[in-house]
């Protein structure tokens, strides 16, 4: 079945080499949009421009698909505040939102979508913003920050995993830690639940070691050994936040 998946990534600031070394690494991000389906990744046909260019803003990190827009984050170029920034389906810049207070350097990470609102952490919460890019409220998170970040809107079951730490599944508020899946090899940055492929559901973590978006069975807790290598075309660039693209199918 093809997914059609919205993928930020990051250009790095220093040598590629290093920025895969140590989760303490910091890169500085610039998104690009790709259709993804197992074993290959097709330039999608939304947003062929980069985000950088419309914002003005080169770290770019994290993306939702909800109510009718992309929603991105991003940390103003190493300046604070940071913003949330929203396109439309044609990839125009209609709304730039200034995130809550304290939320400085990088800001929000990946960001995720439950009914009500999008949510990303940088932090040990978790923030939701509504549909006019107000801040709303904050949930506890079992990692600072809660990076890569997903939501299964059937079960009401969030993921997250923060560079070489754990896969976490929580549920929150109160904050409850359901499985703690060691994962030591990938550098995850982004995640995307997947509950529409007839042989799902999948979690898909896009990684920055080889800039792969990776299949991970979320009932058997492994990886399947199912991936798209995305090439941005960008040099030094590695990954940043993903989402399903439902504008696009």
């Amino acid at each position: 079945m093809r997914k059609s998946i919205f993928l930020a990534g990051l250009m790095a600031v220093m040598l590629a080499s290093l920025a895969y070394a140590t989760s303490a690494v910091k890169v500085a991000p610039v998104t690009e949009d790709r259709s993804a389906e197992p074993g290959q990744v097709t330039p999608a046909d939304f947003c062929d421009p980069l985000m950088e260019a419309p914002t003005g803003d080169n770290h770019i990190l994290g993306n939702e698909w909800k109510w009718g827009y992309h929603w991105v984050t991003g940390g103003n170029s190493g300046l604070d505040p940071n913003y949330i920034y929203q396109f439309d389906e044609n990839c125009n810049l209609v709304g730039t939102y200034q995130q809550m207070a304290g939320s400085n350097g990088w800001g929000l990470r990946d960001l995720a979508e439950t009914e009500e609102y999008i949510w990303g952490s940088f932090s040990t919460n978790i923030d939701a913003y509504d549909q006019f890019g107000n801040y709303v409220t904050s949930n506890p998170g079992p990692e600072n920050p809660n990076r890569a970040l997903a939501y299964d809107q059937v079960t009401g079951v969030w993921w997250t995993g923060d560079f070489y730490d754990p896969i976490y599944s929580f549920t929150t508020p109160p904050l409850v830690v359901l499985t703690t899946t060691p994962d030591a090899v990938y550098a995850k940055y982004g995640m995307a639940y997947d509950n529409n492929s007839p042989d799902g559901p999948w979690l898909w973590v896009f990684e920055q070691n080889l800039y792969n978006l990776r299949q991970f069975d979320p009932v058997a807790l492994v990886y399947t050994g199912v991936s798209c290598t995305v090439n941005s075309g960008i040099p030094s660039s590695v990954a940043g936040g993903c989402c399903f693209d439902e504008a696009t199918g």
